[in-house]
């Protein structure tokens, strides 16, 4: 069965926030402004030729001699599930399709405890001559979802899944010929034009890959489409998928067009659509640094503010630093300029029209120096990250720039960093994380700061069940400050939240005999937390010098408690790629966020390691997931008291 990820004592209604503004994200987004040209498809494998899969490194993309294609962080042989997942690719015969490409894509649940990696595991397959496929050696209680195409049907966004330690059976996925769309584009006297079209299908989801690579798979994927209009001004487009589409029209010496949403759903199965330019209006300006010289091959972005619907678009500065922006209508807009080893600088209400704008960019600064050992000798390989110091917060944050140098003298160089207050967090390999001294950056680089990496303690003890005294296996030994409580360990919108005390993250986890030992942990007074998702937690406070050893002894973790079930729909189905959310229940109004889950091809969810109390669940199907907490549903919710050490079971079906 799946575990967990653990979230935030977070309220409801600022889930309900944040779905809603990801909602209207979604809705008033345009489509990609710069959409990249489509790209050979790198071959797929059938599923009767199904071997050893490829894992590979953040970035790279790599085929084994049967062709089958994987993307994204390598994965330990420990953190694969030990289950596949096969399916079936049919058409409205229930026939099946040969050569239908399927993908997974690993998903991020909505935690606050996690942070999602920016190269999600991508994994493509290529449906047998009976139509099947299967996937193995998926990172284990991984949630992905699923994506179908093939070039005589329309695309299919399929139920998303989780990999688990069992061989799974989903539900086959049936294509058709999905929707058309078709139309006229003319200008405002009725005169039609033969107008540049693009058509854009909205995510469901957030995904961290770059701008690039999810318009080049979408191109690939059929959610983004390409066409132009005849000189009659009529288009049309067939094998469209399901789902909410934004439509913009271009062409030149006329405003572009947007018309959001475009919805593709239901029985009607054909949308016409009139499209509209209008007067063409243009933005204009140079941009400049701060001693007034131009900055070629800046990017400058405007977006339309009102009227609704946004409206984006986006130009290069040109060698003298001037810009124009064409093709917009009328309306109030913000401009933003950015260029790599600038800030940037930005104009949040600008009327169209204007062409007189002036964009300031201040250049970045750096910083230099050396890394040394505590014997001090050079140290040889290190990593560097750059923490920020803001006023009226002791806690330093990581803002994302972070590098890894190797070089016989330590030396190192940080470039292209905003004005501010910094220390650097250095780690190495035979060394505890140190700090830097602050340092302030404005115009001018700054050199010459130079660390000398200090030596760590050592903790060391066992874990083991309270009762039987058995070892557990697979437990973490988390280092955090002396402050530390458990809310500090949630951010919003996913992340760590920082340490009170600034203590690095450290962990390490117990052997098979429950021992454990954690070299070079930052020396001072520590708070050790002690956790497994079946046990509850503990804490231990230590003080530890440098080059100190501590034996912490044995500690005892008793099982928590468990919720298992299953949830379905309306007719009795399991709810296979659904969500199993659940809150424990407190004296105020709401009850507090606690986990969510995806439900397994049998609807099945499991949750373990609770604390004693009260918990309310809810189940909705993968569509319905996102108004949860908008309107319950009668029969989808249960609230039960969880005791440790027990096991409840329940059954609760979803009509969403």
């Amino acid at each position: 069965m799946p575990t967990h990820q653990k979230g935030s004592s977070f309220l409801p209604l600022l889930i309900v926030l944040i779905v809603l503004g990801a909602a209207s994200w979604m809705l008033f987004q345009g489509p990609p402004s710069t959409p990249q040209g489509e790209r050979e498809e790198t071959p797929t494998v059938s599923g009767e030729e199904q071997k050893e899969a490829v894992t590979v490194g953040p970035g790279e993309t790599r085929q084994d001699s049967v062709g089958r294609v994987e993307t994204g962080p390598a994965i330990p042989q420990a953190s694969l599930a030990k289950g596949g997942i096969q399916g079936s690719v049919v058409n409205t015969a229930g026939e099946g399709i040969a050569g239908a490409t399927v993908v997974f894509t690993q998903q991020f649940e909505v935690t606050f405890g996690t942070e999602s990696p920016s190269n999600p595991l991508v994994a493509s397959r290529t449906t047998n001559a009976k139509g099947e496929f299967r996937f193995d050696r998926l990172p284990q209680d991984a949630s992905f979802g699923m994506w179908v195409r093939h070039p005589e049907y329309a695309p299919k966004e399929g139920t998303p899944v989780r990999s688990l330690g069992e061989d799974q059976v989903i539900a086959p996925v049936t294509l058709n010929q999905g929707y058309a769309l078709r139309g006229t584009v003319a200008d405002s006297g009725g005169n039609p034009l033969a107008a540049a079209l693009i058509l854009h299908r909205q995510a469901g989801r957030f995904d961290p890959r770059s701008q690039e690579e999810l318009e080049e798979e979408n191109l690939k994927m059929g959610r983004l489409v390409h066409l132009n209009a005849d000189e009659q001004g009529t288009f049309e487009i067939n094998l469209l998928p399901e789902g909410l589409w934004t439509l913009r029209a271009r062409h030149d010496g006329y405003a572009t067009a947007q018309i959001h949403p475009i919805v593709l759903m239901g029985d009607n199965t054909l949308m016409e659509q009139e499209v509209v330019l209008g007067p063409e209006h243009t933005l204009a300006g140079r941009v400049v640094d701060v001693e007034g010289a131009p900055v070629s091959g800046a990017r400058i972005d405007v977006s339309r503010i009102r009227p609704r619907p946004m409206l984006t678009a986006d130009t290069q500065s040109a060698e003298d630093g001037s810009f124009e922006v064409r093709g917009l209508p009328e309306g109030l807009y913000g401009i933003a300029a950015s260029m790599p080893g600038f800030s940037n600088a930005s104009l949040p209400r600008v009327q169209s029209g204007k062409s007189d704008l002036e964009l300031v960019l201040q250049q970045k600064a750096g910083v230099s120096g050396t890394i040394t050992s505590a014997n001090g000798s050079p140290a040889t390989a290190f990593s560097i990250q750059l923490m920020s110091m803001n006023r009226g917060n002791a806690m330093y944050i990581a803002n994302g720039q972070s590098q890894s140098f190797t070089n016989p003298e330590g030396k190192y160089l940080l470039e292209s960093i905003e004005p501010g207050t910094y220390r650097l967090l250095v780690t190495s390999p035979h060394a505890t994380p140190t700090y830097s001294p602050s340092f302030t950056v404005q115009r001018e680089s700054v050199q010459g700061l130079h660390v000398q990496l200090q030596e760590g303690g050592t903790l060391s003890g066992f874990v083991r069940e309270a009762f039987t005294g058995k070892p557990i296996p697979g437990a973490r030994i988390v280092l955090h400050g002396k402050d530390w409580t458990k809310d500090n360990a949630f951010g919003l919108f996913g992340g760590v939240g920082p340490d009170p005390n600034n203590v690095p993250e450290q962990a390490t986890v117990s052997r098979q005999d429950g021992s454990f030992l954690l070299n070079q942990a930052f020396p001072g007074e520590l708070k050790v937390e002690i956790n497994h998702p079946a046990y509850l937690p503990q804490t231990a406070l230590v003080t530890l010098g440098s080059g100190q050893s501590i034996e912490m002894g044995t500690y005892e973790l008793s099982a928590g408690g468990t919720v298992s079930g299953i949830g379905k729909d309306g007719q009795g189905n399991p709810l296979a790629g659904g969500t199993a959310y659940l809150t424990k229940q407190t004296d105020q109004a709401f009850g507090y966020y606690a986990d969510n889950q995806r439900l397994d091809a049998r609807g099945r969810f499991h949750f373990e390691g609770l604390e004693a109390g009260s918990y309310k669940i809810y189940v909705a199907s993968a569509k319905g997931a996102g108004m949860l907490f908008l309107a319950e549903v009668d029969g989808s919710s249960q609230t039960v008291y969880v005791e440790p050490g027990k096991t409840i079971e329940v059954s609760l079906v979803s009509t969403q």
